[in-house]
């Protein structure tokens, strides 16, 4: 199988300050939260694929569509969609709570949600991720004091405290 050479781009995280209750008590916590991402549109996905195999773009398309459709009627069913590297994907039951099983009903249910668990590839690119802190208020990178050069969280940097959050987990 033909492997795309891709360059890894780090992902942005700014750091928001919320309110937060911790233990009874209101706090004001400060953390990470990632900053809106492009979008790989489906136009590029497809002519990517169409670049590294011998597949055309209507076939790429084609087969797009038609795993979309295979999908739904599958997770419809209730049956777990096992897409290999890619991963899996299956509907989750949720409903509002009662005190008693025999108090519950069909209205009490809420809309399915789609769970994914990524398959071991994309389990290894989020390893190998890196973080860039976003400045707002400058509309770009954040400047790593040590180096001048944009934080990224490959490795902690010395005078960027926030340019490998939570210990490159």
């Amino acid at each position: 199988m033909n492997r795309i050479n891709i360059c890894i781009m780090a992902l942005t995280y700014k750091i928001v300050t919320r309110k937060a209750k911790l233990k009874g008590e209101e706090k004001m916590l400060s953390y990470a939260l990632a900053t809106k991402q492009n979008v790989c549109a489906l136009e590029e996905t497809i002519a990517l694929v169409e670049k590294i195999s011998a597949i055309s773009s209507g076939d790429v398309k084609s087969v797009l569509d038609t795993l979309s459709d295979v999908m739904a009627r599958q997770l419809a069913a209730g049956r777990i969609v096992d897409l290999g590297d890619l991963g899996r994907f299956r509907l989750s039951a949720r409903s509002k709570a009662c005190e008693k099983a025999d108090d519950f009903n069909r209205t009490m249910l809420h809309s399915p949600r789609t769970i994914y668990v990524p398959g071991k590839q994309i389990k290894q690119a989020a390893k190998r991720t890196s973080y860039m802190l976003y400045d707002a208020q400058r509309n770009s990178l954040a400047k790593n004091p040590a180096t001048g050069d944009p934080s990224t969280g490959g490795s902690s940097q010395e005078g960027d405290p926030t340019s490998n959050p939570g210990g490159g987990n």
